[in-house]
């Protein structure tokens, strides 16, 4: 079952707001050199360092005299991000748009409960399945699983008030923060998806985390092994004097791919 954060206790202790726990999620999004560099490192391959360092900055804007100086400097690093790159500690960080639907489904007889789901969507893309990034002149696309599934899961009666009586709509847009795992690359050859050539990085997700403009967190899913941030300071409520966090600092926002030839995946 889900491990789904009880954001009722958020309503009876207040919303004061951690400093220290803001700076551990307003990390930037995971960069298309890093997403590229998984891909590779997954894959046990190694990518074309001449082609990564020459056609960029700052080999490329380098005078003559001092290239092969940023050459040796850039290859060192490059080497170095691949070498340390561990999926078990470096997840891959995502922010992007959503939008909420907090849903009553009426029960169909008296000896029934009504259920209540949080169906999510992207708004720029409502049935996206991939997260796409074009580094130099390849499209990598990150895929994780059981994503749908996730994105329409049931909640909680306590959730669905919650989520209504801070004003929750379709209408509005939130913030969705995704931690993801890299777990395997298909590495021998590209996905053709609309009419692209686009190489496919599987991720397991972590943890998915939604917040409103005033820096609430709304709603959170974790991966059953995981212990995100927000739920140990919730789970330390009881003990010390603790507060939940504010929403991440979004600085770059990429869209999920558009097209249903992706098929949702499972992991084997």
């Amino acid at each position: 079952m889900m491990n789904k954060i009880i954001l009722l206790t958020l309503i009876l202790i207040g919303v004061i707001f951690s400093d220290d726990a803001q700076a551990q999620l307003n990390r930037n999004s995971t960069p298309t050199e890093q997403i590229a560099l998984a891909f590779y490192k997954m894959g046990n391959a190694a990518p074309n360092w001449d082609s990564w360092i020459k056609t960029r900055p700052p080999y490329s804007i380098t005078p003559w005299a001092r290239r092969e100086k940023i050459y040796n400097q850039e290859k060192v690093r490059l080497k170095r991000s691949y070498q340390r790159f561990n999926p078990e500690r470096h997840f891959i960080i995502v922010h992007t748009k959503v939008k909420l639907k907090p849903t009553v489904v009426q029960a169909s007889s008296k000896d029934e409960k009504d259920a209540y789901k949080l169906p999510i969507t992207f708004v720029s893309a409502p049935e996206a399945s991939y997260f796409p990034y074009d580094f130099l002149d390849s499209r990598f696309i990150l895929i994780p699983y059981h994503m749908q599934k996730i994105m329409n899961d049931d909640i909680e009666k306590h959730e669905y008030d919650f989520l209504r009586k801070l004003g929750v709509t379709p209408s509005k847009e939130f913030i969705m923060t995704a931690e993801l795992r890299a777990d395997k690359a298909n590495i021998d050859k590209p996905l053709m998806i609309d009419g692209l050539e686009q190489w496919a990085l599987y991720t397991d997700i972590v943890s998915l985390s939604i917040w409103n403009e005033d820096g609430l967190l709304l709603w959170e899913y974790s991966a059953p092994w995981y212990v995100s941030p927000n739920k140990k300071k919730i789970n330390e409520l009881y003990i010390h004097r603790t507060i939940p966090t504010r929403a991440p600092r979004v600085l770059d926002l990429p869209e999920f791919g558009k097209s249903s030839e992706v098929k949702e995946p499972v992991k084997e």
